[in-house]
């Protein structure tokens, strides 16, 4: 799981004693969730309550930096960031039979794009096409794993070489800001000139004030906004009827199967 990795990279590098006792306490808070995710089938009801309590506990003062004691932590600390939400994910993805299928990966990786043919000159082609491609940042996502091979008609050898096809590519967000969208969009657009049928998942607990990003003519496929608010409303909870469609959404992307959806302020869906 992705967040309990964090604390571990956290707790281990952590000097100040009283931070390590904190950070031993949130793993403690962190395991009742996990424990949750083990079941077979786990509720969803459950998972949701679960992971409210565990982001209301830390959302302790004590836990934030004070400057005059020096202990806590830093409130742009990956601890705070929206990174247990991938964990919520991986449940949902885990769940799907293609996670078993020959080729498939599931983890923060990168897809290639910008695949191209790129000799040196055109007469010297009948050598080598000299196959190319570029890799993108890591993201948590699907990708199918292609091993393919070409050679020059008339040539004996072939010369082998592996992509990465985007399926499903997430980006999570504590709160979505207009520039984290446009980044969204710049990585949906070669996750698609990649693999046309790729689909771009954002998933975040909130949205900035006023901003409400219009996804009909973007390359992004479908918003999650959990809390169902912008993030102002400090007091607006995970909603279990948002991760359910999150949770369906992804099957629904995987089986071919597209859904409708209306005003993000009763769905928490923007499509």
């Amino acid at each position: 799981m992705f967040y309990k990795e964090l604390l571990d990279s956290i707790i281990k590098s952590e000097k100040n004693p009283v931070n390590k006792m904190y950070l031993h306490e949130i793993k403690l808070k962190w395991d009742k969730f996990l424990k949750i995710t083990k079941e077979k089938q786990p509720d969803n009801d459950l998972l949701v309550k679960s992971l409210n309590d565990f982001i209301h506990s830390l959302r302790q003062k004590k836990y934030k930096f004070n400057k005059r004691s020096k202990k806590g932590f830093n409130k742009n600390s990956a601890l705070f960031q929206a990174y247990y939400l991938n964990d919520l994910l991986s449940i949902f993805v885990n769940k799907q039979k293609i996670i078993e299928k020959d080729g498939i990966t599931w983890d923060f990786q990168p897809f290639s794009y910008n695949i191209r043919l790129d000799p040196n000159n055109l007469s010297s082609m009948s050598r080598g096409v000299n196959y190319k491609q570029t890799y993108s940042d890591k993201y948590l996502q699907l990708i199918q794993n292609i091993d393919a091979q070409y050679r020059v008609s008339g040539k004996r050898n072939f010369t082998k070489y592996k992509y990465k096809i985007p399926l499903i590519v997430f980006h999570t967000y504590k709160t979505l800001f207009e520039e984290d969208f446009l980044k969204c969009e710049n990585s949906a657009t070669k996750a698609k000139s990649t693999f046309k049928k790729s689909k771009t998942i954002i998933v975040t607990e909130s949205l900035r004030k006023d901003f409400v990003p219009d996804i009909e003519f973007s390359p992004v496929d479908i918003i999650f906004i959990l809390r169902k608010d912008f993030s102002e409303n400090k007091s607006a909870k995970i909603s279990a009827q948002v991760v359910k469609e999150l949770e369906l959404k992804i099957s629904h992307f995987l089986k071919g199967v597209d859904p409708n959806s209306v005003n993000f302020k009763n769905t928490g869906v923007i499509l």
